[in-house]
């Protein structure tokens, strides 16, 4: 009886023992699984819109410590960076930076583009089949179902089996949703006649509760009525334009092109534009981002996880005042005490060093031609309609015709009307031809190249590969027009515009820091589109469909 006694303990013992293994191997696996050390906890990849890579050396010595020079000091900074093709517009540059892949490929040609089957423009992320949540609006009626291929986001979902969470956000809406991809759970950006922060069913049938608490805060109401003065002293700001420089635009509401600028509520659908158009969306985005991170627990679930966030407000003071105004000095020194705050919420939320960030911009902007002509640069604003009607006019003289065979104007485009074509016999090619050579005609351009040169690959030069990078044979046009430097076409008397492809449109900020870099500095020749890739790289996933961006070697560490 003992020894049956002694054999029954000794048998619960290791029963007990095995049952304490096997709970102890539930409760660690999963975790064991998805937490993997040496990669980063949570990605943040940071687009400033408009942010030229110039404006980090020209205002480097008034920056903080611990905002952009974070990356001098820390991490991987990429001199030499420009986007391989054009129109250089925030469309193209969010899905470039996103995916690896250029417009030739993923088919975001430009924010908007001529649709030959309607017979009118389609903007970049608009979606008729989804419903808007957050707003009435049609600014809810986007999602990313025109961008083709994947992203660096999609193939962090797919590798991880959806576990991983990828969410962008923006004031503007191409901007939040291109980055993200098509398998992202969300996307959020910024109606501008409600003050709201929106999204679209395409993500989700209803916005979560958090997003409608930070709704019911009205923040932006909160910035109504204050103004927009310099950071730092009169001194500060001598290495740029004087106030109120030439070609410069009025600030909106307040109808000032100087300091300080009144932040009003203004009519219509686009009631918080002024809000926009200073640092004070920029404040409202890190907010916004700090709530997504917390309520969605990014980063702290075992898996690493995406978090996309694009600085919107740098873009509309650029289009307003120009590179060399005071107004876009003023809002770059912000944004990096800005960064600093934010980077500093990350150490203490996750240990520094366990977030991985990149920090880019989406284009550059062309000085306003006013200012650079007063300084002896060839530069003009070219006037689009007056532009148009002469090459119509020409084209007609060229083809000894009565008719107009062009379609339609767009993205520095020319869409042929090819049942026209048809019917009066003409050779498509020779059609295109007349339509270059009519606007070579023309003052301030400076090539025109033909869809048949293009779908031949029969182009010549930096510029020429650039057209050809950006030019996708279903929704570009069939003849694509490139200006001169220094000159643009103007909607309007002030301001100034980006996308062309030539260095201050192309040439950007390529900077990362944190898991997973070493600290360096490199010249050799980079893009944005080499970041997808070398996340991919860093995590060991496979890349995004298509993407012709290289795997940046030297910051891996």
């Amino acid at each position: 009886m003992k020894k049956e006694n002694h054999s029954m303990k000794g048998n619960i013992a290791r029963l007990t023992t095995f049952l304490f293994v096997i709970i102890l191997l539930l409760t660690i696996t999963p975790l064991a699984q998805a937490a993997n050390p040496s990669q980063p906890k949570l990605i943040v990849l940071i687009v400033v819109d408009q942010l030229r890579a110039d404006y980090l050396t020209r205002f480097a010595d008034l920056f903080e410590n611990d905002g952009f020079r974070r990356f001098w000091n820390e991490g991987a900074v990429f001199t030499n960076a420009h986007f391989p093709y054009v129109p250089t517009y925030t469309g193209p540059g969010h899905a470039a930076i996103g995916s690896g892949t250029t417009p030739s490929v993923n088919g975001i040609v430009g924010n908007e583009w001529y649709n030959r089957s309607t017979g009118k423009e389609i903007y970049c992320v608009y979606d008729s089949i989804v419903s808007p949540l957050g707003t009435t609006t049609d600014a809810g009626r986007m999602s990313p179902r025109n961008f083709i291929g994947s992203t660096f986001g999609d193939q962090l979902r797919l590798a991880t089996n959806f576990r991983a969470k990828v969410i962008g956000i923006a004031m503007k809406d191409r901007a939040a949703i291109l980055p993200a991809g098509r398998t992202a759970n969300a996307a959020y950006w910024f109606d501008a006649a409600t003050g709201a922060i929106v999204s679209s069913t395409y993500y989700m049938e209803k916005l979560p509760e958090y997003i409608v608490e930070f709704n019911r805060r009205h923040i932006p109401d909160s910035y109504i009525g204050k103004e927009w003065r310099k950071l730092l002293p009169e001194s500060a700001y001598e290495r740029t334009a004087p106030d109120s420089g030439l070609g410069e635009g009025l600030f909106p509401g307040d109808n000032r092109s100087t300091f300080p600028h009144l932040i009003t509520k203004l009519a219509g659908n686009k009631a918080y534009n002024a809000f926009l158009t200073s640092p004070f969306a920029n404040e409202f985005t890190i907010e916004l981002a700090k709530k997504v991170i917390e309520e969605e627990k990014l980063g702290m679930r075992g898996v690493t996880d995406l978090l996309t966030v694009s600085f919107s407000s740098n873009d509309y003071v650029g289009h307003t005042f120009g590179p060399y105004s005071q107004e876009v000095e003023d809002i770059t020194l912000r944004l990096d005490r800005q960064l600093a705050g934010f980077f500093h919420y990350l150490d203490k939320k996750f240990g520094k060093g366990e977030v991985l960030l990149v920090l880019t911009a989406d284009h550059g902007v062309a000085p306003n031609p006013e200012y650079a002509s007063s300084h002896g640069l060839d530069a003009e604003r070219l006037v689009r309609k007056s532009f148009e009607e002469s090459v119509v006019a020409r084209v007609k003289e060229i083809l000894d015709i009565g008719e107009n065979v062009i379609q339609a104007f767009s993205n520095e485009s020319v869409y042929l009307n090819y049942d026209l074509i048809h019917k009066l016999h003409l050779k498509g090619e020779a059609v295109e031809n007349a339509v270059a050579r009519a606007a070579m005609e023309q003052p301030g351009i400076h090539a025109a190249y033909t869809r048949t040169q293009l779908l031949r690959g029969e182009v010549a030069g930096d510029i020429g590969k650039h057209v050809l990078e950006g030019f996708h044979p279903r929704r570009s046009g069939d003849v694509i027009i490139v200006t001169e430097p220094f000159t643009f076409f103007s909607y309007g008397a002030t301001g100034t515009t980006h996308g062309a492809p030539y260095s201050y449109d192309t040439h950007v900020p390529l900077l990362f820091f944190g898991k997973g870099i070493k600290n360096g500095i490199f010249t050799t020749p980079s893009s944005p589109t080499d970041i997808a890739p070398t996340l991919c790289e860093i995590l060991q996933i496979e890349f995004p469909a298509a993407s012709s961006g290289h795997v940046l070697m030297p910051p891996l560490r």
